[in-house]
């Protein structure tokens, strides 16, 4: 299992380079203003490139107040990150993955070239950053498989060769957040050279009240540290190696029940709950705390009292890259190994009552190699060639627990009879156990050759073929929550018509495919300062394995890749002595064997291969420096998102319940809910950021001024598209201002984030065991940070 990381390791020790030629390209472009990518594996001045990239750079992220990925998603059009009940869930141009724990994600997020395609993964991702890169559109080619949408390229800060230092904190005034972060990096001996980071993150008090437990949610501390190490043995080799650590915790999550069903309602209507009204007020009563039937004589279950949700999530990544200046080129090899292990613990009926808790566990390890060679480009032809190899292992475990003596006394209650009028009383407490083991392995080449037939032409064909194997088994068991042992089955087939919706079972599978993953694209160098591309690609997703399977049938087990095609045509220009930036692009995708998570109504979900789709439309990127002093920005997409095939879409409430049907599954294989001609989860037709800059020197100190404006269309947030879980257009405001020397050795500031305080969900989806009722994840509201810094 070790043995391809070790030959990876020991290639990258002996052969590496330091490429004085591409560090120099860097340190020139940024000295002349220019935005510096690596969008195409070489270094490059972002006009140049025929993608649709967005790029923050790591003091932008500072200056805004930016600490968590989540945040991200707000600066940048056309691309949102959801933080739902599972992961981060990464969506561009409107595609993403449900975060089941078998699905990697549809965006492919890369740490210094190292895949992180999870989405527990992502939360691990914010530390002492050069720059994140953000590659709308299929990226199969040169990034690899699970990038159907497109691509994060997150490069962090490398060692220096001068002594130096930083320490930033923030602490918000609202939700009392300490945020502390900061830096050494210099020369250790003659060509050595090391760098420690770290990041400490502390929310006290969350921007949901929960008004039966009393406390604000959610309450995080996240710490993290990396080392890094940069060995220049000639001027002709450098070496790069780090590790980093990062621990994530959360007490709490700020969900809201937005609307009250009939069944919770009546329960409402005789007990009145506190925090439960069904609007999206900031107050809520997720707590599986209350037994409202105890006086009956029926005691709460110990095993369902627990916290309204925790999070526990630990990360462990390490690399080594590799750079040998050849002439004519540059040789790279990365070695890396990754693995994290995340546990959760929740109240699954997002309600007070005692009715369903769930916890899950990831363990998760991945080992990965990479060989490329990019030469120069001082000739017509110029070309990259590559290798790549990885495995995963993964081991999800998940345990549904419902309160079936509970749920007896809350059925029989509510239709005036005694208790134990249902069969499920007759049940103890009941804990659905499903465990996936997973194995995968994927090994690619990949090339790219770019022609200049002319100086001002530059055509560029690219080809990846990769094939990519896993295996996994699972299994299925219904427990006694208190005591662990297995319960049989009493009826064939009568967990399957429970609210545990399970057949128990233990079955494997192996699934395997190879593909073929072309790009090409043409670049006109029109004049000095504007370049018209066009470009077609394809991307592909995975196939995988449903780790919340409960069916008894191994055919449902297991669902097939995904693919996409994608065409754009784009301007990017400069005027006005590169004063003026403006860049425009149309695209179009067309999405075939799109995976679909269909949620049951209760307690199960169903992955299957359903839909096909298309996504286009224009995406622009506009900046003017006015004067030296005042700089305006904006950034916007329009985006017309239309499934061309989805007639067994998962169902709402409502259609399963006037269909008659037991469960969505069986609704969705009706047809119930045919979403052919409609768009998908959260996707907003328009979105738009635009700011302004502003500098003023003060003698030897600087003032700085920035305004940012938010703007998105409303958005579906289940995917089922159920209407009682859109999320309305809304308008947020941002501000910040900082004062400290020209030279940067200190600045202070205040940074005011969604200053118009909008309410606003990013994750909504049916309560499970109470039709009528919806849940959401709400997004943080104002904020107002003081900002510090000091550098060395």
């Amino acid at each position: 299992m070790l043995k391809t990381p070790v030959v990876f390791m020991c290639t990258a020790s002996m052969l590496a380079m330091a490429n004085p030629a591409l560090g120099q390209e860097t340190a020139d472009a940024a000295s002349s203003g220019e935005i510096v990518v690596t969008a195409q594996r070489r270094a490059e001045n972002i006009q140049d490139v025929p993608i649709s990239i967005a790029v923050i750079s790591g003091d932008t992220l500072t200056e805004n107040g930016i600490v968590r990925f989540e945040d991200l998603g707000a600066t940048v059009p056309n691309f949102t990150v959801s933080a739902n009940a599972n992961s981060d869930t990464i969506s561009i141009r409107g595609i993403n993955s449900d975060g089941q724990p078998g699905s990697e994600q549809s965006v492919g997020v890369y740490v210094d070239g190292v895949y992180r395609g999870r989405g527990v993964q992502s939360r691990f991702a914010f530390l002492d950053l050069q720059r994140i890169e953000v590659l709308r559109g299929p990226q199969g080619t040169l990034f690899g498989k699970n990038t159907i949408a497109g691509a994060v390229s997150i490069t962090s800060a490398r060692p220096t060769d001068q002594l130096e230092a930083s320490l930033q904190g923030l602490y918000e005034f609202k939700n009392n957040e300490v945020d502390l972060r900061g830096h050494i990096s210099g020369p250790l001996a003659d060509g050595l050279s090391a760098r420690v980071a770290f990041l400490y993150n502390r929310l006290d008090d969350g921007w949901v009240t929960n008004a039966l437990t009393n406390t604000n949610m959610p309450q995080k501390r996240d710490w993290a540290v990396r080392g890094s190490i940069k060995w220049e043995p000639s001027d002709t080799v450098e070496i790069n190696a780090r590790y980093e650590h990062g621990d994530v915790q959360s007490r709490g999550a700020p969900y809201e029940l937005v609307r009250i069903g009939p069944s919770l309602g009546a329960v409402q209507s005789r007990f009145n709950f506190v925090g439960l009204n069904g609007r999206l007020d900031g107050t809520t009563s997720v707590s599986n705390s209350i037994n409202p039937f105890a006086a009956a004589g029926l005691a709460n279950q110990p095993s369902m009292e627990i916290d309204v949700m925790t999070v526990d999530a630990v990360s462990d990544e390490a690399s080594i890259q590799a750079d040998f200046d050849l002439a004519g080129g540059v040789l790279t090899a990365i070695a890396a190994f990754s693995t994290y292990d995340f546990s959760r613990d929740q109240d699954a009926d997002f309600n007070p009552l005692p009715a369903a808790r769930f916890v899950d566990d990831e363990d998760f390890t991945q080992y990965s190699g990479e060989l490329r060679y990019v030469s120069d480009t001082s000739k017509p032809f110029y070309y990259l060639l590559g290798a790549f190899i990885q495995r995963e292992e993964l081991t999800a475990v998940s345990d549904a627990s419902l309160n079936f003596p509970f749920l007896d006394a809350f059925t029989c209650a509510n239709a005036g009879r005694p208790l134990g009028c249902s069969p499920l009383g007759a049940f103890p407490v009941l804990s659905r156990n499903l465990v996936l083991d997973q194995v995968s392995k994927s090994w690619a080449l990949f090339g790219q050759a770019n022609y200049r037939p002319t100086d001002r032409v530059v055509l560029t064909f690219g080809l990846r073929y990769g094939s990519n194997r896993k295996t996994a088994s699972h299994t299925a068991l219904v427990l006694n929550a208190n005591t662990g042992s297995v319960v049989p089955e009493p009826v064939p087939g009568l967990f399957a018509r429970l609210p545990i919706e399970v057949t128990p079972h233990a079955y494997s599978r192996r699934i395997s495919d190879t593909r073929f993953l072309p790009q090409v694209s043409a670049r006109w160098e029109f004049t000095d300062d504007v370049n018209l591309y066009a470009s077609y690609s394809l991307g592909s997703k995975d196939g995988g394995f449903n780790a919340a399977a409960t069916s008894g049938n191994v055919a449902e087990f297991a669902y097939r890749p995904e693919t996409s095609r994608a065409f754009e045509v784009g301007i990017k220009s400069q005027f006005a002595d590169r004063r003026v930036t403006l860049n425009i692009n149309y695209f179009n995708v067309r999405f075939e064997d799109l995976q679909t998570t269909q949620f049951t109504g209760s307690t199960s979900y169903v992955v299957s291969n359903a839909a096909s789709a298309r996504s286009q439309g224009v995406e622009f990127d506009f900046r003017w420096q006015m004067v030296d002093k005042l700089a305006i920005r904006g950034s916007g997409a329009y985006t017309d998102f239309t499934f061309l095939d989805f007639r067994n879409a998962g169902c709402t409430v409502g259609q399963i319940s006037a269909g008659g049907f037991a469960n969505g599954a069986l609704c969705a294989a009706a047809g119930a809910n045919d979403l052919t001609g409609r768009t998908n989860q959260d996707t907003p037709q328009f979105t738009f950021t635009g700011g302004l800059d502003f500098a003023q020197p003060i003698g030897d100190y600087k003032l700085r001024l920035g305004a940012e404006i938010e703007y998105s269309d409303s958005y579906f947030a289940a995917s089922d598209l159920d209407a009682a879980l859109i999320q309305p257009s809304f308008t947020r405001f941002n501000a910040s201002a900082s004062f400290g020397p020209a030279d940067g050795g200190w600045e202070i500031g205040l940074v005011g984030r969604n200053l118009s305080n909008e309410r606003i969900f990013s994750y909504g989806n049916d309560t499970p065991l109470f039709a009528g009722s919806y849940q959401v994840l709400v997004q943080r509201g104002r904020t107002i940070a003081l900002r510090t810094s000091v550098k060395f």
